[in-house]
């Protein structure tokens, strides 16, 4: 299955048979447990890199993109926001956020493609 699975990515002049190689023993911390987080860990483990992240549903989203890579979690604690009833003014600010939403999974996507170009490149 795992032959298959990069088959698209072997075909590529720029990654080729060695750079998949690479990116099958890439090893990459995410940082955060945010959209961009969570884009590009899914980023690295579809293309075969494995990966420690910071938060569990980030991990099982990981995991159930592809079952063949490494995913674990980073030791590092995350505190948990508190629940309560919004402030005045904060409801506008979680819409702003949900509109920032695009921009979030476009940094998460470029942190994985410099992740991913550095291993093809063995830089």
């Amino acid at each position: 299955m795992a032959a298959l699975r990069y088959t698209r990515q072997v075909r590529l002049a720029d990654v080729g048979p060695s750079g998949q190689a690479r990116l099958g023993g890439l090893r990459a911390h995410v940082a955060g447990n945010d959209l961009a987080a969570r884009v590009e860990a899914l980023y690295l483990v579809g293309a075969g890199a494995s990966v420690e992240v910071e938060d569990e549903g980030i991990a099982a989203a990981a995991r159930g993109l592809n079952p063949e890579t490494n995913v674990s979690l980073s030791p590092i604690p995350i505190p948990l926001p508190k629940t309560r009833e919004p402030r005045e003014g904060e409801r506008d600010r979680e819409r702003e956020e949900l509109a920032e939403g695009p921009a979030e999974v476009a940094a998460g996507a470029r942190r994985a493609l410099l992740k991913m170009r550095a291993a093809v490149e063995g830089t």
